[in-house]
């Protein structure tokens, strides 16, 4: 007595392809995939059967074959598949990544310089800035001690001002007094 293979409905064999059950009986009637029918007509999948429809999920899917070339495949008609223009597609986009890395890393690089150069700058105008308020304070002071002089200076001259008046004025009184002895004398009647 032959063994019979085990058989799978549609869902279960959908489920463990990894698609839906319409796709799998789409894939059966385009790539002629001959499956085990019930009494009432309806598909059973055998291991084989599963296997082949994940050989082709993985061809359509991870290495982007179209429907003739999996034909083709089925048929014996070819070995080995050319590579996808979608690979070089790939490729070209992961080349343009690369190329928008570098320049971002440049970009960044040229920021990182600038931003450096901005902060010796800084620091140089920073110390600048110190030394003029330094200066600054140094002028200050020397403006304080100028005023201050002056208003010795001021006060000196007031001093001495009060001095020469006060001379002055006893000079005056002095000379007066003497004007008026001898204005006296000679007109005295003695």
């Amino acid at each position: 007595m032959e063994k019979t293979a085990e058989l799978f409905t549609p869902k279960a064999a959908a489920k463990m392809v990894g698609v839906d059950p319409e796709l799998l009986k789409t894939w059966c009637n385009e790539f002629n995939i001959q499956t085990a029918r019930t009494e009432g007509g309806h598909r059973r999948y055998s291991l084989d059967n599963i296997a082949t429809l994940k050989e082709i999920r993985k061809k359509i899917q991870e290495q982007g074959l179209g429907y003739d070339e999996i034909r083709a495949w089925l048929n014996g008609e070819i070995e080995a598949f050319e590579p996808k223009p979608h690979q070089s597609e790939l490729e070209k986009k992961m080349d343009k990544l690369l190329e928008e890395a570098e320049q971002q890393k440049q970009f960044r690089e040229q920021q990182t310089q600038f931003q450096q150069a901005l902060i010796q700058r800084l620091a140089m105008l920073e110390q600048q800035n110190k030394q003029l308020i330094e200066q600054n304070k140094q002028l200050i002071e020397q403006n304080r001690q100028l005023v201050e002089q002056n208003e010795q200076l001021k006060s000196l001259f007031g001093e001495r001002d009060q001095f020469f008046l006060g001379s002055l004025k006893q000079s005056m009184e002095k000379t007066k007094k003497k004007r008026t002895g001898i204005l006296a004398k000679l007109f005295s009647k003695e």
